[in-house]
Formats: C-alpha cells, sequence, structure tokens
C-alpha cells in the first residue's frame, strides 16, 4: 500500500490509475497520484514494514523516518486524493493529541480541512484490540488554499526567528551586563517597543498584571518560557523550517480559523467478547429498516405464485378426491369406509389450503394498504413518502422487522435523515459541509 506508482502492476482500472504519478512542489516536489475523489480507510497501526517498503520510504514519504505506520499512509491518502477530495480514515486518538505526533498534526492542517472528529470508544475494536480510535473526516485543499497556508507559515516564521533574536538579546543586556550596541536588533529600542516585542514572542503567558512590570522583570519571570519558545522542532525542519511550530502556527491558525465538528461516541451498537457479541444502542447511525424504494410488483408477483402453488395443490387434491368418490360409487361394503375415511382427508386438506389461501389473500391486500400508506408511486418507482423519509414512524418501521409483513423487503442500510436530528450521522449531515 505504500509502494511507489510505479511500482502498481495490474489490468484492473482502478491499479491502472494507481500507476499514474506527478511532482508536488507544495510536497517537497514528491510523487502524488490525484486520481481519487473519495478515501475511506482504516489503515493499519504501528505495523513493521517489509523490506522492499523500507527501500523506498524515505524517497516517497516526508516522514519516512517516523514509526507510525497509520501517519505514513495519511500522506499516502494526500498523494491518491484530488484537490478538494474527501477522506474519512480510522485512527488511534493519539494521533490527536500527542507530542509524538504532532507533526502529523501539522501535516494535516497544512494539507487538508479538517471536517469532523469523532472518538469512539474502547470498545469498538474488542477484543482484537484495545487501542482508543477517532474518526478523521477531511476534505484535501486546492493549491491556493495550500500556497496561503504556506505563505502564512513563512510569514510569522520570519516574525518569530526576528523575535528569537530581539528577545534573545534583550536577555544578554538586562541579565548578563552586555552592550547594547553590540546588537543592532535592539541597539535604538525603546522601553516600550522592548516590551512589546517580549509581550508578542510571549503571547498567551501574559497576563494582566504583567503590565507593571519592568523590561529585567519581565525576562525573569518569564525565562523559562522564553527558553522554551526559542527552540526549534529539530526533527521538522525539512517539512517545517527552522521555526518553534508551536508558535508560529497560533499564528496561522487565528489567520486561518474555521470550525470543524467534533463529537464523543459511547455506544457503537454492539459490544465484542470473546465468546459473543452483545447488541447495545448505536450513538453513530439508524438503519432504515424500511427502504427507500419498494418493488410492489415484485410482491404481486411473488402472491401470486404462491397462490398459484396453493391452486395447483389443490387441484391435485381435488382430482383425488373425485377419483376417490367415483371408486366410492362402486365400492363394496369392505372398502367403502377404508374410502371414506380418504376422501374425508381430501376435505380436511382442501380446507386447510383455501384456508391458506384466503389468508394469503388477506395478508396481500394488507401488504398493499402498507405500501400504499407508506410509498407512492414516482416514474414508476414506488418511492418512500416525505413524511416517512426520516424513518421514524414507529408502525411503519414495525412492518419491516422482524415478524412485520414485509420484514423480507426490509433495508439494512443506514438512515440519511433530512429533518430530524436523532443520531450523530444526522448532527454531521447538518453541521458538516463539502465544499
Amino acid at each position: 500500500g505504500l509502494l511507489p506508482f510505479r511500482m502498481y502492476q495490474s489490468t484492473v482500472e482502478a491499479d491502472i490509475l494507481l500507476q499514474k504519478s506527478k511532482n508536488d512542489t507544495f510536497y517537497d516536489n514528491r510523487e502524488v497520484n490525484e486520481k481519487f475523489d473519495v478515501i475511506i480507510s482504516n489503515p493499519p497501526f504501528s505495523v513493521d514494514f517489509d523490506a522492499e517498503t523500507k527501500k523506498t520510504l524515505g524517497i516517497n514519504f516526508l516522514f519516512a523516518d517516523k514509526k507510525n505506520s497509520e501517519n505514513l499512509f495519511i500522506e499516502r491518502y494526500y498523494q491518491l486524493l484530488k484537490p478538494k477530495g474527501r477522506m474519512s480514515i480510522v485512527l488511534p486518538e493519539s494521533v490527536f493529541d500527542t507530542t509524538e505526533n504532532k507533526y502529523i498534526r501539522l501535516f494535516l492542517f497544512k494539507f487538508f480541512n479538517v471536517k469532523a472528529v469523532v472518538s469512539l470508544p474502547q470498545v469498538t475494536f474488542e477484543p482484537h484490540t484495545g487501542t482508543k480510535t477517532s474518526l478523521l473526516f477531511a476534505q484535501k485543499k486546492t493549491d491556493k488554499e495550500i500556497a496561503e497556508w504556506q505563505r502564512l507559515w513563512e510569514q510569522f516564521g520570519r516574525e518569530w526567528a526576528e523575535l528569537v533574536t530581539r528577545v534573545g538579546n534583550y536577555n544578554k543586556v538586562y541579565t548578563e551586563g552586555a552592550d547594547r550596541n553590540k546588537f543592532p536588533s535592539i541597539k535604538d529600542a525603546t522601553p516600550t517597543l522592548e516590551r512589546q516585542h517580549i509581550t508578542r514572542f510571549l503571547k498567551d503567558y501574559i497576563v494582566e498584571n504583567d503590565k507593571e512590570l519592568t523590561t529585567l522583570e519581565l525576562l525573569t519571570k518569564y525565562k523559562a518560557e522564553i527558553e522554551e519558545l526559542s527552540k526549534f522542532d529539530k526533527n521538522l525542519v525539512h517539512a517545517f523550517g527552522y521555526y518553534n511550530s508551536w508558535w508560529v502556527f497560533g499564528e496561522v491558525a487565528q489567520q486561518l480559523n474555521y470550525d470543524f465538528f467534533m463529537a464523543e461516541v459511547e455506544n457503537v451498537g454492539y459490544k465484542r467478547t470473546t465468546r459473543n457479541v452483545k447488541t447495545m444502542p448505536n450513538d453513530l447511525y439508524d438503519i432504515e429498516h424500511a427502504p427507500q424504494t419498494i418493488d410492489r410488483q415484485r410482491i404481486r408477483d411473488m402472491h401470486r405464485e404462491e397462490a398459484d402453488i396453493l391452486r395447483g395443490q389443490l387441484l391435485i387434491i381435488q382430482e383425488r378426491k373425485e377419483t376417490l368418490d367415483a371408486k366410492l360409487l362402486k365400492a363394496q361394503n369392505g372398502t367403502k369406509e377404508r374410502l371414506k375415511k380418504d376422501v374425508d382427508k381430501c376435505l380436511v386438506e382442501m380446507d386447510k389450503i383455501q384456508s391458506k389461501m384466503l389468508e394469503k389473500e388477506k395478508i396481500q391486500a394488507q401488504k398493499e394498504a402498507i405500501i400504499l400508506k407508506y410509498y407512492t408511486e414516482i416514474k414508476g418507482i414506488w418511492t418512500i413518502k416525505p413524511a416517512f423519509y426520516d424513518r421514524t414512524d414507529v408502525e411503519m418501521l414495525a412492518h419491516f422487522q422482524s415478524e412485520g409483513l414485509l420484514a423480507r423487503w426490509a433495508s439494512d442500510d443506514a438512515v440519511l435523515r433530512k429533518t430530524q436530528q436523532i443520531k450523530l450521522l444526522d448532527v454531521m449531515r447538518k453541521e458538516v459541509s463539502w465544499a
């Protein structure tokens, strides 16, 4: 799955598409494919690569030296998607909240617009793994969007670098007694400008009471914070430059600020154990049960076929009875009793079949009534009526569940509700937009 595109060989159309590639200037001139609109995936977490894959990782991926395989697959999805292409993937929750994975979060924000993050319960993939996972929904940026992100990154990166120099020089002057005139960047700085430089560098660390502090007092109070902010991320230099990524990203995020949907799910419809699967509530989505469209003619045809079978059975028994009746007229006393019993059996069987036929007709009439109540014919197709589209009518759903008359035609697709928001999927369809 992570091999160079040129190494894919197949006669299948999708795999032929995978062989195509071009160089992406925003992606360190590495190869991208950009032939796919949607990617849905559960990539392997923290797996070891085979020797053949290891040989080519450094050529194909920005972060080939990182150990988390799932993050390389995020890069691969970027390579595969067209601009504006959509991605929905399962990831370990550590991707979203650990320092170790900061680099891939920066990658995501640079190359994607995050649309939603849905935290799943611990039981989702048990007993196979207890890894806590989340669903990530994101849309690949256009070249224009990536270029704007990069422009802002460089702009604020340069500002950070200038502030690092100035604040470092202030430290030398005020805490080490260095000669101010030896530092051109601060030689002519007024006390007001000094404070502006230091407070800008410290950003959110500064509190209201700091307004009364002198330059020396600020430098002394925030010595540890200044040291930390002055460091650049050595392991991110090749991808994001010699900058403190936390400081720079904070500024870029303010300029390109947008909302995205976040949710935490408690139940996913089941709880797996090594012995069995226990049914649980499902916070993610509901099942339709009542299908979007129903084949009314097929239901009629099946009824007709079943009725024909019963009529055929009835005809056979009627013919047998007629034969027995004829024999009974000619029979001697010794066989009449046996023949009468056989005739009576025929009558009982005929009565049962006729009762079945009447019951079938009754049930078919009920099916027709149900269809007419909940469906309407549109261009020859019987389609669910708008009033019942959200599948919240309990009586309608009962007809398609377990012992319902239309259970045979039940749908197991997820409900895509238009108006009511009941499950997470309903809420996301309203709150998350794909431009």
